[in-house]
């Protein structure tokens, strides 16, 4: 069943934050699936997505979005969880679990760094992300970061 309303709040969502093309943003959100690659890599393994990646001064902090019941239950897909625990193991990344609820609102936060959970937030919004977002910016290159409020 359409929600008309959804839609609706989606439509002036989108026209609020200057999305012209709520099609092709959409579009551009799909998981790209990566089938076609079958086969080019051991193990039948196929490329993982990146929800979203911040780099100061050399440092890499990688941002993945899962639901919070994948977050909080620790059911990451394995293989993508070997990724970040490769890229934490080189000194240079960082990677923020953070689970959404069905609404898509932040609900917990996971700080994966130094080879394990470094923080772990059951109970997180957008503006305990974006306050450790900053923590974390202010950490590698405080000569170039503003204290967010």
């Amino acid at each position: 069943m359409i929600d008309s309303n959804a839609i609706k709040r989606f439509l002036e969502d989108c026209d609020a934050i200057g999305i012209r093309n709520p099609a092709r943003f959409l579009q551009g959100k799909f998981p790209k699936v990566f089938t076609h690659l079958r086969g080019a890599f051991p193990g039948n393994i196929i490329p993982t997505d990146i929800d979203g990646e911040v780099e100061l001064n050399g440092k890499f902090l990688r941002l993945e979005y899962k639901h919070e019941a994948e977050i909080k239950s620790c059911s990451i897909p394995s293989g993508q969880l070997r990724c970040f625990e490769a890229l934490i193991r080189t000194g240079y990344h960082t990677v923020f679990l953070v689970g959404h609820d069905d609404a898509g609102n932040t609900t917990c936060l996971h700080i994966m760094a130094g080879g394990g959970y470094a923080d772990v937030f059951d109970q997180c919004d957008d503006a305990k992300l974006k306050q450790e977002c900053n923590k974390w910016a202010m950490r590698v290159a405080p000569e170039r970061t503003l204290k967010c409020n």
